[in-house]
């Protein structure tokens, strides 16, 4: 580039050719090669080459390089084709007003009327575009993609701020999809309410519907959740993400044998690490357990529990190595249902298998184990596993309601066991059923 803006041909092209052994592929150099020799084949070469699925942002990178070297007109001409992507023409604005160009201003205008759609700025750069953007005109679009980039920074309130000063000006559902985020913990109504503008815009998109179900699930409002995952799964019954959410919201609705129907009509596609849907299936059956278990239906309870240890192909998870899988839960709700079957033997060697391997791994599990150690007369062992669980809650109701557990008897519902699968059948169950103690 110095070579040629020194007039030197011959050194640009040597310099060139150097490059292209080196990176044979490079933007820069068949652009260079457009400008120096600016003919139709160069510029289709140079065209030819950005083959990438967003071209866009290899032109771009490429200007903005340009712009920071201050060769404005040469990062204008990289710009010109693209007014119509929406970064791209704030750019190009930019640099015809440093240019003293007289169609700033229309590019401007050009920019604010095309889509935002799939744009996100990530370039430091762009900030002080998007800061002038703001200052020449009213659209809502450089402070919105403003409020990007100082949100990527940490800068969380001045991005709010930003988003707030484009009022309800946007008709835009992902902006409000993001003002929500952004203003979930400091103002969660006026969250709610552009979560719904959102979901009312793109009422076809199933993503919106999802976002609102889940902050409906966050706030427990479990009928307004189920509402919203029941209409977006029947307006997309092929949609497994969907029917995973459906399912959710069911269960927490408390209806676990239509959770359980659900579930074995639905096809997850199995991807890394995934185990949601298998989690709500063992959860449901668990919980149908604990139902029969309440109605006196020990043997039906017992089926139950075997259903919930299963890993079915349709949740698209496969079951991990015997090492890898926690069943203490189901192992203390078999002893309790075999117990009262009068197959104490039976519910013996399962509670001592609780207690001798389960009672040093961490989770909910710790608790059952602690109640294992206790029914078998070990005190001093069980004291020191609810005492080991205890101290992993982060909240003292849920340690003390643990500790009224182990000492027997009946207990209230634990309402923040929302968050936690296992606490949530524990909970259940022995607020509906008395045992002894030893």
């Amino acid at each position: 580039m110095a070579e040629r803006l020194r007039g030197d041909a011959v050194g640009a092209r040597s310099a060139l050719d150097a490059l292209l052994t080196i990176d044979p592929l490079s933007h820069f150099v068949r652009f260079e090669q457009m400008l120096s020799r600016p003919d139709e084949a160069a510029a289709k070469a140079f065209a030819a080459g950005i083959r990438g699925e967003m071209p866009q942002e290899t032109i771009l990178e490429l200007a903005v390089w340009y712009d920071g070297l201050g060769r404005l007109e040469e990062a204008a001409r990289l710009l010109e084709p693209w007014p119509a992507h929406n970064e791209s023409g704030y750019w190009l604005a930019f640099v015809r007003h440093r240019l003293g160009d007289s169609r700033a201003a229309e590019t401007l205008a050009l920019a604010g009327a095309t889509s935002p759609r799939m744009v996100f700025p990530f370039r430091p750069e762009s900030a002080d575009v998007f800061r002038w953007a703001a200052s020449a005109t009213s659209n809502w679009h450089p402070r919105y993609y403003l409020a990007l980039l100082e949100w990527s920074w940490g800068n969380d309130a001045r991005a709010r701020t930003l988003l707030d000063e484009c009022g309800m000006r946007p008709d835009f559902a992902p902006f409000y999809a993001a003002r929500a985020r952004a203003f979930r913990a400091t103002a969660p109504d006026r969250s709610l309410a552009d979560l719904k503008r959102a979901a009312l815009l793109e009422p076809g998109e199933w993503r919106y519907g999802r976002l609102l179900a889940e902050r409906y699930i966050e706030d427990h409002a479990y009928a307004q959740a189920l509402e919203v995952a029941s209409r977006y799964a029947a307006a997309a019954p092929a949609n497994y993400m969907l029917g995973m959410l459906h399912a959710k919201t069911l269960l927490l609705s408390g209806r676990y044998q239509a959770t359980a129907e659900l579930l074995g009509r639905l096809n997850v596609l199995p991807y890394e690490g995934a185990t949601d849907a298998r989690e709500l299936y063992r959860e449901a059956h668990l919980m149908l357990a604990v139902g029969e278990m309440r109605e006196g239906r020990f043997e039906a309870a017992l089926d139950r529990v075997t259903t919930a240890r299963q890993w079915p192909e349709n949740l698209g998870a496969g079951k991990p190595y015997p090492d890898a899988v926690d069943e203490r839960l189901e192992d203390w709700l078999a002893a309790e249902c075999l117990e009262q079957l009068g197959r104490t033997s039976e519910a013996r060697g399962l509670l001592g298998r609780l207690a001798s391997a389960g009672a040093a791994r961490g989770g909910t599990g710790r608790l059952v184990s602690a109640l294992a150690l206790g029914q078998i007369g070990r005190q001093a062992d069980a004291a020191r596993a609810l005492a080991a669980w205890s101290a992993e809650q982060g909240d003292a109701r849920v340690a003390a309601w643990g500790r009224r557990v182990s000492a027997g008897g009946r207990v209230s519902l634990l309402p923040d066991a929302a968050s936690d699968e296992e606490l949530r059948v524990l909970s259940r169950l022995f607020a509906s059923h008395r045992r002894d103690r030893p």
